[in-house]
């Protein structure tokens, strides 16, 4: 039991400290940039990635506990997770607005894969992260409205 926590937890973790991380390291940056003004407010982002990761970690914790976690959804949920890492990295820490938008892009395939695996796997688990591709499709949005406006 306390491994499937271990191995729910520490992952997830680990993609939201280097997210949190590489926003701070350009907190200034990202606050002087031209933002369109449909921008949501500030207290959302942090607050969206915090239901989002808990979710995650939810839901790995299940497959683990149930023993349905299998390679192929341990792939998708490694490449999402390095893809969000390397957005964080690409659009705060490199300030490279066009690529953070290609990698966002793949992110949202690879997210929109992995619910489709869930969804043809384990019932219920693809409705609760749901959250994740349609908070990336408007982060996607976003971002365009950012690369374009700077």
């Amino acid at each position: 039991m306390i491994k499937n926590i271990l191995l729910s937890i520490i992952p997830v973790l680990i993609v939201a400290v280097l997210g949190t991380t590489f926003f701070m390291l350009s907190k200034d940056w990202f606050m002087e940039i031209t933002k369109p003004s449909y921008w949501p407010p500030n207290f959302l982002f942090p607050l969206m990635w915090t239901v989002i990761y808990t979710l995650f970690a939810i839901c790995i914790y299940y497959l683990l506990r149930e023993k349905k976690i299998t390679k192929n959804l341990v792939i998708l949920l490694s490449v999402n997770g390095i893809l969000n890492i390397f957005w964080c990295l690409t659009f705060f820490v490199i300030h490279n607005l066009f690529l953070s938008m290609v990698i966002i892009l793949f992110n949202l395939i690879a997210a929109v894969y992995l619910l489709m695996e869930l969804r043809d796997k384990f019932k219920y688990i693809d409705v609760i992260l749901c959250i994740y591709p349609l908070w990336l499709l408007i982060a996607t949005y976003l971002n365009a409205a950012v690369w374009i406006l700077n």
